[in-house]
């Protein structure tokens, strides 16, 4: 488990399952937020496949906060899931009112969490060597 402190903001970060885990272990979630979030996923670029931003200890967002989720869901890039799990209802209030539900699947537990998103990077693998085979592959 690696820890960073960044702009006063605790983030942590483990590898499990092909994915990355990153908590956020502050009550509010705000702008100091975004570089370390940005910071700690460009550390593990290349080590995993799917992102879980484990959300259990904020209670509270702020509209840096939300932008630092999106920040991280454009770090993360297109090939890799970015999954929010152990969202509180307030923040997952803010999310819906800032029209970012449909950005972020949101899980009840980490575990939970673990495991949609290892399902979801087996079936994006078997799309990708799908279209890697396809006769139309070198025609693009």
């Amino acid at each position: 488990m690696r820890f960073c402190r960044r702009a006063r903001t605790l983030i942590s970060s483990e590898l499990r399952e092909r994915c990355v885990v990153v908590a956020v272990g502050e009550p509010h979630l705000g702008t100091s937020a975004s570089a370390a979030l940005r910071h700690e996923l460009t550390c593990h670029a290349h080590d995993f496949g799917g992102v879980v931003l484990d959300l259990r200890e904020v209670e509270t967002v702020d509209s840096g906060g939300l932008g630092a989720l999106v920040a991280a869901l454009r770090t993360a890039g297109p090939k890799r899931e970015l999954v929010l799990s152990e969202v509180s209802i307030p923040v997952l209030r803010s999310i819906e009112i800032a029209g970012l539900k449909e950005l972020f699947p949101v899980f009840a537990t980490t575990d939970e969490a673990l495991r949609a998103t290892a399902q979801l990077l087996q079936l994006h693998q078997a799309l990708w060597a799908e279209d890697r085979d396809s006769p139309l592959a070198g025609e693009r």
